[in-house]
């Protein structure tokens, strides 16, 4: 089960932190990779689409600890790919970053708990 958490930034060790960065704008992606490593963590990797994130998923088999997605990709978008990581019962933190309206955003929590792939 996923699990959305809030933290301090001051009691995170990011060095420790495995990041999978998904968002299909290479851009993004990149821009968001270069943030990571500029907070302490040089563990980051990053997948062009959802099913490509959810097959490095597979393989790492754990070794990810925060998943950062965008919810627009074409394919498989961010809300497939977070059900799918939730049916894996994988513990992932998530970070959620898109372009879409805050009402559009702030209306995705109920979604994932009605899923039931998000817990508190």
């Amino acid at each position: 089960m996923i699990d959305l958490v809030a933290a301090s930034t001051a009691a995170i060790d990011f060095r420790s932190l495995r990041f999978l960065v998904v968002d299909d704008e290479r851009d993004q992606r990149y821009l968001l990779a270069k943030t990571l490593a500029g907070m302490g963590t040089a563990r980051v990797i990053e997948a062009p689409s959802g099913h490509d994130g959810l097959a490095m998923l597979d393989r790492a088999g754990g070794a990810v600890d925060i998943l950062v997605t965008d919810l627009q990709m074409p394919g498989m978008d961010g809300l497939e790919l977070l059900r799918r990581v939730g049916e894996r019962k994988m513990p992932i933190a998530v970070i959620i970053v898109s372009g879409l309206d805050s009402v559009l955003l702030a209306s995705a929590d109920p979604l994932f708990r009605a899923a039931s792939i998000v817990k508190r």
